[in-house]
Parts: C-alpha cells; sequence; structure tokens
C-alpha cells in the first residue's frame, strides 16, 4: 500500500508541474484534467533540437 500511495503522489505532481509549465510556456488555460486527456489522446510527438558541433577525431589503428 505504501508503494501505491508513493506511485499516486508523484503522479500528482508530475501532472501539477506539467500543468504549471503549460500554462507559463503555452497559455494553456483549461484544467488538469483536460490537459491530461488532451495529451492522452496525442499518438506521435516530434522532438527537435538544435544540432551540437561534434568533434571528429580519428583513430588510428596498429596491428
Amino acid at each position: 500500500m505504501k508503494v501505491h500511495n508513493f506511485i499516486c503522489v508523484m503522479g500528482y505532481q508530475l501532472a501539477t508541474i506539467l500543468l504549471s509549465e503549460s500554462r507559463k510556456k503555452a497559455g494553456f488555460t483549461g484544467s488538469m484534467q483536460t490537459l491530461l486527456t488532451t495529451f492522452n489522446n496525442v499518438r506521435l510527438a516530434l522532438v527537435f533540437e538544435k544540432k551540437k558541433k561534434r568533434m571528429v577525431t580519428e583513430k588510428s589503428h596498429t596491428n
């Protein structure tokens, strides 16, 4: 029962953080239930990241 309670509290905390960030960054005005329902309907998401400069190094092979 303790593990179940812990998981429930963690889930609620994560949902609260998600709601707060959605309001700040995306201007979301709905309820937590609406937000979770909206995310539940997402089937595909794309994540775009800036390309990092990669340093190319040569390896020398000796036999």
